[in-house]
C-alpha cells in the first residue's frame, strides 16, 4: 500500500510507524505534496479546537485538557493522505531516540568541560570563600583549592562533575562572579 491515511495518531500506535522529521531535515523543505496534506490536517484540527460545543471558553485551556485530545483524535482525516516514505517504523525510531539522547549527553557532558575549564582559578577562589567550607565534602575542598590555584589542567570527570554542581549550586544561592 503506497500510502497510508493521515491519522498520524493511529499511525504511530496501531500500525507502529512514526513521522520521520530527519526526511525533511535532509532535503531542507516540505515537498509541496506533504505540506498540502499536513495544511489540511491543520485545518481539521484547527476547527475541531475552536469547535462552539466546547465546554471552555478559552481555547488555549481547551486545547492543554484530554478531552480536547480525545477529540482531536476522534476528527476525520479519512480524505487526507500522506506517502509512507515520510514514516518510519518503531524500531528504527527507538534507535534513533536512542542515539538522539547518546548525543545530547555527551553535548550537555561537553558544555560542562567547557564551563569549567573556562572558569577562572580567582573564581574557584571565590567559590571557596562563599561556601566557606561549610558543608563540603573533602574531595570538594580538595578539588576547589585545587582550580583555585592553577587552571592549567583538563579536570577529570569527577572533579567536572563537582565543578559543574559547586558552581551552579552557588549561583542558584546568590553567588556573583
Amino acid at each position: 500500500q503506497p500510502k497510508r491515511l493521515a491519522q498520524l495518531y493511529k499511525l504511530e500506535t496501531k500500525i507502529k510507524l512514526h513521522f520521520n522529521f530527519n526526511t525533511i531535515w535532509n532535503i531542507q523543505s516540505v515537498p509541496e505534496e506533504l505540506s498540502s496534506s499536513l495544511d489540511k490536517i491543520a485545518k481539521i484540527v484547527h476547527f475541531g479546537l475552536i469547535a462552539p460545543n466546547s465546554k471552555y471558553g478559552n481555547v488555549s485551556v481547551y486545547a492543554k485538557k484530554k478531552d480536547c485530545w480525545e477529540g482531536i483524535k476522534r476528527l476525520n482525516y479519512d480524505i487526507i493522505e500522506i506517502d509512507l516514505e515520510y514514516f518510519i517504523p518503531n524500531e528504527e525510531f527507538k534507535k534513533i531516540k536512542k542515539e538522539d539522547q547518546k548525543n545530547k549527553n555527551f553535548d550537555a557532558g561537553l558544555d560542562k568541560e567547557i564551563l569549567v575549564f573556562k572558569t577562572s582559578n580567582k573564581t574557584w577562589a571565590k567559590i571557596i570563600q562563599f561556601y566557606s567550607n561549610d558543608g563540603l565534602s573533602d574531595f570538594q575542598v580538595r578539588t576547589l583549592k585545587k582550580y583555585s590555584l592553577a587552571n592549567n589542567h583538563i579536570p577529570t570527570q569527577n572533579e567536572t562533575n563537582t565543578l559543574y554542581k559547586l558552581l551552579m549550586d552557588a549561583k542558584k544561592a546568590g553567588f556573583n562572579e
